[in-house]
C-alpha cells in the first residue's frame, strides 16, 4: 500500500570554477527532468539547484528506484572534492512525524 514521504535535495555551490557544473551534470545524469537548472549566482558567488521529489508512495517501485538514486548521488557528492553543500529534505504526506533534514555533505 505505502504512504507518502516526499524527498527533495537542495545543492548550494560556490561559483568559482567549473566544479558546480560537474555536480549539476551528475545530478542531471542520475535524476533527469527532476533536476532543476542552475540558479544564480545572485550574491557572493553561490549557485544552487534542486532535485524534486518523485511523488511516489514509499515502498512502491518508483520510490525504491529514487531512494537508490538519492543514495548514489549522496555517495558521489560526499566523495566529490568541491565547495558545495547538499541536504536532503523529507516532508509532507501521510506521516508528518518523519519530516526532517539530512545533511548529505
Amino acid at each position: 500500500m505505502g504512504y507518502f514521504n516526499h524527498h527533495a535535495i537542495v545543492v548550494l555551490c560556490f561559483d568559482g570554477s567549473e566544479k558546480e557544473t560537474k555536480i549539476h551534470k551528475k545530478a542531471k545524469e542520475i535524476f533527469g527532468d527532476l533536476c532543476s537548472e542552475l540558479i544564480g549566482p545572485v550574491t557572493n558567488g553561490y549557485t544552487s539547484f534542486f532535485i524534486a521529489p518523485d511523488g511516489s508512495k514509499e515502498g512502491w517501485n518508483m520510490s525504491n528506484e529514487h531512494d537508490e538514486k538519492r543514495e548514489e548521488f549522496a555517495h558521489w557528492a560526499q566523495n566529490f572534492d568541491d565547495y558545495s553543500d547538499v541536504v536532503e529534505i523529507h516532508f509532507g504526506g501521510d506521516e508528518p512525524d518523519i519530516n526532517g533534514i539530512k545533511v548529505v555533505k
